[in-house]
C-alpha cells in the first residue's frame, strides 16, 4: 500500500512514465502481493499507462462530497459528528452545526478536514481550552489561494475522471493563466528587461 501516489507521476517523459507502470507490475509479479496506490487526481496518466499495459488493476473513485447533493451532505454531517465526538476536549465543540463554514474551508475533503481539525487542536491543548471554537478554526484555515488552487484541481480532476480523458495531465491555475488566448501577444512582466537598442519610455522635450 503506497500513500501519495500521485509522486509516481513526476517524470518528464511520457516513455518514463509507461515505466513507471512498468515497474509496478513488475514489483507485483516478484513479490506475489496486490499494491494499492492512494492519491489525488494526479494519478490518471499512471492509471492510463496501467490500463494500456494490462487489465488486472482496478480504479475506486473516493470524490469529495457535495453539499448539493443530499447524500453527500448526510455523509460530510456524520463525519463531523464523528470527528467532534473523538476530539480530546473537555466540552464537544460544534461542528455539526457549522457545515457550510468547514465544508468551504475543507472543500469536502475527509483528509484536508482532519488536517485542519489536528493543527487547532494541538494549539488548544497547549492553551488548556475547553473546546474548539469557529475563530479557533479560522486562524489554521487554509488560505483561499491554496482553497482556490485545490478547489481548481478537484473539479478538473473529477471531470477528468468522468470523462475518461487521462492520458493528458490536469493543468493548473497558473498554466491556464499563461496560456489564455485573451491575453494580449507581447505583453511584459513587471520589472522585465528591455531589449538591446530599446529606450526607457519617457517624454521628449519639444521646442525652445
Amino acid at each position: 500500500m503506497s500513500d501519495e501516489g500521485q509522486h509516481l507521476t513526476r517524470v518528464t517523459k511520457s516513455i518514463q512514465l509507461s515505466d513507471q507502470a512498468y515497474m509496478i507490475y513488475s514489483l507485483a509479479e516478484a513479490t506475489g502481493t496486490t499494491h494499492i496506490l492512494f492519491g489525488t487526481y494526479e494519478l490518471l496518466p499512471l492509471m492510463h499507462c496501467l490500463s494500456v499495459s494490462g487489465h488486472r488493476n482496478v480504479l475506486l473513485h473516493f470524490p469529495p462530497y457535495h453539499l448539493n447533493r443530499t447524500s453527500d451532505r448526510q455523509e460530510f454531517q456524520r463525519l463531523l459528528f464523528t470527528f467532534q465526538h473523538h476530539l480530546p476536549l473537555a466540552d464537544v465543540p460544534d461542528l455539526t452545526g457549522n457545515i457550510i463554514d468547514l465544508y468551504r474551508r475543507s472543500l469536502g475533503c475527509g483528509g484536508v478536514l482532519k488536517q485542519w481539525l489536528s493543527s487547532a487542536l494541538k494549539d488548544a491543548l497547549e492553551a488548556g481550552q475547553r473546546t474548539l471554537t469557529l475563530a479557533d478554526l479560522d486562524r489554521h484555515a487554509l488560505e483561499k489561494s491554496k482553497l482556490l488552487q485545490m478547489a481548481y484541481e478537484a473539479q478538473a480532476g473529477e471531470q477528468a475522471f468522468l470523462s475518461g480523458d487521462w492520458q493528458n495531465p490536469i493543468p493548473s491555475r497558473s498554466e491556464l493563466a499563461q496560456n489564455d488566448p485573451k491575453k494580449p501577444m507581447g505583453s511584459k512582466k513587471q520589472g522585465q528587461s528591455r531589449r538591446i537598442g530599446e529606450r526607457k519610455a519617457r517624454r521628449d522635450k519639444v521646442g525652445r
